[in-house]
């Protein structure tokens, strides 16, 4: 997760920050917005939303019908200038590949942003279970893998804390995980064995396995995991399979970042 750095009010751009907070405020569930709710989601007061969404739609990042504006394609530009400069996803690429190649599965490099588990590089299609979580993709943190091995590595109260704020916990399938205690039962299985395996917790029939990345000093950067089906193979026997190629992937990379 990325510290906050505070820095010197006047070294601080607000329009800059007002203007990224009206970005984000766009989601799944709000796609459209009104110079109104965009200053109900952002705190900004409507004067300012509005020109900052004019401003937005000025430069291309929003398209708008005079009273609702909606995101438009060149806001991934934002986005995918990180995929394109960051070191991390390009040297993590060839080692997904050779994972997915040779488990026949989905490989995956994952970071946490705050609360949110996010994709930033992939490899990899599975016929019967296509998880159609592609490079950008953000994902609630509890529902994968990948998540709950990255934050195993936070305190408990932080966690006690992330678990609080996430409620509502809303059931993906019958088997997914509804309560806290579900959960950091899973977190402190994952610090005592040092990987995650999940199984049916976003889709029937899929279980996804991940272990921490770390760098030359220790640090962790991310989550390599692997989405597969259980139509062949034994939870035993997975592990068996796939944690070993998991485990000498880590021991690589964390010699070359």
């Amino acid at each position: 997760m990325t510290e906050v750095v505070e820095i010197n009010k006047r070294d601080r751009v607000e329009s800059l920050e007002k203007g990224l907070k009206i970005i984000e405020a766009f989601s799944d569930i709000n796609q459209r917005l009104s110079p109104s709710t965009a200053a109900r989601r952002t705190g900004i007061n409507r004067t300012a939303a509005r020109r900052h969404l004019l401003t937005l739609k000025h430069l291309g990042y929003l398209e708008s019908d005079g009273q609702m504006y909606w995101l438009t394609p060149q806001i991934l530009r934002l986005g995918w200038s990180y995929v394109e400069s960051a070191k991390l996803p390009k040297t993590v690429q060839p080692f997904l590949q050779r994972i997915s190649a040779s488990l026949s599965a989905e490989a995956y490099f994952s970071v946490l942003d705050q609360n949110d588990l996010v994709v930033v590089s992939r490899s990899g299609f599975m016929k019967e279970h296509h998880s159609n979580v592609m490079v950008g993709a953000r994902a609630c943190a509890r529902h994968f893998a990948a998540g709950l091995v990255l934050m195993a590595q936070r305190t408990d109260r932080e966690i006690d804390q992330w678990l609080e704020k996430d409620k509502p916990f809303i059931a993906l399938t019958a088997h997914t995980y509804q309560t806290s205690g579900q959960i950091k039962g899973k977190i402190q299985e994952t610090r005592q064995f040092g990987y995650c395996l999940l199984e049916q917790q976003v889709e029937n029939n899929a279980r996804s396995m991940s272990v921490l990345v770390r760098n030359s000093e220790s640090k962790v950067v991310g989550a390599i995991s692997v989405h597969m089906s259980m139509s062949y193979e034994t939870q035993k026997e997975a592990c068996k399979r796939v944690l070993p190629v998991l485990e000498e992937t880590m021991q690589f990379l964390q010699a070359v970042l």
